[in-house]
């Protein structure tokens, strides 16, 4: 099979375990050109970073010390760095440097420079999860060849989760070539409190009994059943104010009202209404009429009975829908909370029986009294709050991004959080029978007292989203070759239950709605909306800092001088790996110190990237090509041949390039 149409992972892999295979020759490193060096096994300190014996040990500390020393490169060797890494104007950090100073691929161990990030505590951090911050960068930023992980969120913010960031820009301009970003975990929103029930779950007071009605002979025109004592009642602390007192029964009807000459007995009186009362709830039941055509065992009609009164719950709370970013950081919504009922109404007084008058005569009965509404419950369920997002790259306030033959790992976002419950309200009081009746009809019962409003349920918070890149309407993302794998988005929390435990007959609170659920994305366009303010940071003052020297990859360079013991060969060994996937080194050595012109010419001889040209020293020297041109770009796939120039004479080797 021809060399450029094997696939392309075939290929990778098998040039790769070429590359380990090979002996790797004694080096020793010259001063960088145009960079700080990091070892995850070097010290800090302020002359760290010039040379291979003494790099710095974090990565931040390497930006600071490019900054100062006017340098715009920093080289980062394999190995595991927790830290936040705040970004500096025109820093540039290249990664995947082995033991030896050798750049390789990320698929192997040996080149894998890990950043795993923290709760950003700094200035403009805010307390959230992230690796990478860029901030008001007015000269564009590169990180290139590394591995950016994203921390795992906990606790939140106002009730929601906080969200876990592995790039957070603001108002700044970025560059990630070859960067695996492998995002973390949203923190679960809070559980959103519980509301409190009524100062009292006993049953509020009942009405009392009507009086009874009496059957005689005697001649008695003037008494009747007394009418029923309605239930009253007081609250501590409730949030209504609504009168639960209820309706007095109404009193029995009169028999005789001339004796002994006259027959005509009365009605009951009808039952009063409630303190409260909304239609038909609350009403006092009719008095019963008179009757004049006999009285044993059927007496006067009966009384109505009085209406229970009027019930109020709270409503229930929202779910979650939606999000908001606050100080340059997302958050999803929370639930909205439940609200408090009203008292229960109480209930109508029944009728009074009428009276009757037939020879043997009896007066009516009393109605019942109104029983007393309970007093509603002193609060509802809140919210829950949202999860947490999850995010690889996060871009707002006009910034901009671009990727180049990145991979995406999305994380898992937080759950939102349970809607509080809603606290119960006070069960309502009986109605009181009617009066005993002999020989006459029954009066009405008073109506029973409402339970106090429960509280609606809280609802449920929105579950985060997990996103590849999200970006605000001012924001600008550009990606080519980008690979997006895995995540999970958050589910919306439960709504909060209304007035948990209450009696079963008395059941009927709102319980609050669930929250919606994330979602899962590549890229994501954030609503429009109010931008944040740009996130202040700190940086080095412009006083204390240089002019960037230029930055790539190519001024890197480690240089092994001859040992003594032989004089070094004037050859050129070519281009290692070949093909090119990514990047490559160019070997050749000199046997004394001279000036050498390495350049790489495209397949018709245009000239597309000088390499070096300076002088070096005797020995065998190794300049690294990351693949692009000169202008930047990445060299496309094809032959390219390489041409150095030294003590007047010229080498050329070809290399493919194959992504």
């Amino acid at each position: 099979m021809p060399l450029l149409s094997m696939p392309r992972r075939v290929l990778v892999l098998a040039f790769t375990l070429l590359l380990a295979l090979a002996p790797l020759a004694a080096r020793a490193a010259s001063t960088t050109a145009c960079g700080i060096l990091v070892s995850s096994t070097g010290t800090d300190g302020p002359t760290c970073g010039l040379d291979t014996s003494t790099p710095c040990r974090t990565v931040q500390f390497g930006i600071s010390r490019a900054a100062t020393e006017g340098l715009s490169c920093v080289f980062v060797q394999t190995g595991l760095y927790n830290e936040v890494l705040v970004l500096s104007n025109g820093i540039q950090l290249y990664g995947g440097f082995d033991a030896s100073w050798q750049p390789g691929s990320l698929s192997d161990p040996a080149h894998q420079s890990r950043i795993v990030g923290a709760q950003d505590n700094g200035v403009g951090g805010a307390g959230e999860y992230l690796t990478v911050r860029a901030a008001n960068l007015t000269v564009p930023a590169r990180i290139a060849d590394m591995i950016l992980q994203g921390p795992n969120a906990a606790g939140t913010v106002n009730d929601n989760g906080r969200g876990s960031y592995v790039v957070h820009m603001s108002s700044a301009s970025l560059t990630l070539e070859r960067v695996r970003l492998i995002a973390g975990n949203g923190a679960a929103g809070n559980v959103g409190a519980s509301g409190l029930s009524a100062t009292s779950t006993s049953a509020a007071p009942s009405g009392s009994s009507g009086g009874p009605g009496v059957e005689q002979t005697d001649c008695n025109g003037a008494s009747h059943g007394a009418g029923g004592v309605a239930g009253l009642n007081t609250c501590t602390s409730s949030p209504s104010t609504r009168i639960m007192s209820g309706g007095p029964g109404g009193a029995g009807g009169e028999m005789d009202t001339s004796c002994p000459f006259s027959l005509a007995a009365t009605s009951g009186d009808g039952g009063s209404t409630a303190g409260f009362s909304s239609g038909s709830a609350g009403q006092g039941g009719p008095g019963g009429p008179a009757n004049s055509t006999g009285c044993g065992g059927g007496g006067g009609a009966s009384g109505g009975n009085g209406n229970a009164g009027s019930i109020a719950n709270g409503a229930a709370g929202a779910g979650g829908n939606g999000a908001s970013i606050a100080s340059g950081y997302w958050y999803a919504a929370s639930g909205g909370g439940g609200s408090t009922g009203q008292n229960g109404g109480g209930g109508g007084g029944g009728g009074g029986g009428g009276g009757c008058d037939d020879g043997t005569d009896s007066w009516g009965a009393g109605g019942g009294g109104g029983g007393a509404g309970g007093c509603a419950a002193r609060g509802a369920g809140s919210g829950g709050g949202g999860g947490g997002g999850s995010f690889g790259v996060f871009a707002v306030a006009g910034s901009s991004v671009s990727l180049i033959d990145c991979e995406i790992a999305r994380g898992t976002a937080g759950n939102g959080g349970s809607g509080g419950t809603g606290g119960q309200g006070q069960p309502g009081g009986a109605g009181g029978p009617g009066g005993s009746h002999p020989a006459s009809s029954a009066a009405g019962t008073g109506g029973a007292g409402a339970h106090g409003g429960h509280g609606g349920g809280g609802g449920g918070g929105q579950g985060g989203g997990s996103f590849a890149i999200a970006h605000s309407s001012t924001s600008t993302v550009n990606s080519s070759g980008l690979i997006v794998t895995g995540g999970a988005a958050g589910s919306g929390g439960a709504g909060g239950v209304s007035a948990p435990g209450v009696a079963v007959a008395i059941d009927d609170g709102n319980d609050g709605a669930t929250g919606a659920a994330g979602v899962l994305l590549g890229t994501f366009a954030i609503a429009s909306g109010p931008e944040p303010a740009l996130v202040a940071r700190n940086v080095t003052p412009a006083s204390a800092q240089r002019a960037h020297a230029p930055c790539d990859i190519s001024c890197f360079t480690l240089d092994a001088p001859g040992d003594g013991s032989a004089t070094q060969p004037l050859a050129f060994a070519g281009v290692s790996p070949n093909p090119v996937t990514r990047g490559s080194n160019a070997r050749f050595s000199l046997p004394h110190a001279a000036r050498a012109k390495l350049e790489v010419f495209d397949a018709v001889g245009r000239r597309v990237r000088t390499l070096c040209d300076r002088t070096f020293e005797s020995g065998t020297h190794t300049v690294a090509w990351n693949g692009r041109l000169e202008d930047g770009s990445a060299a496309a796939n094809g032959i390219y041949v390489f041409r150095l120039e030294a003590l007047g004479r010229t080498f050329t080797r070809r290399a493919a390039v194959l992504r």
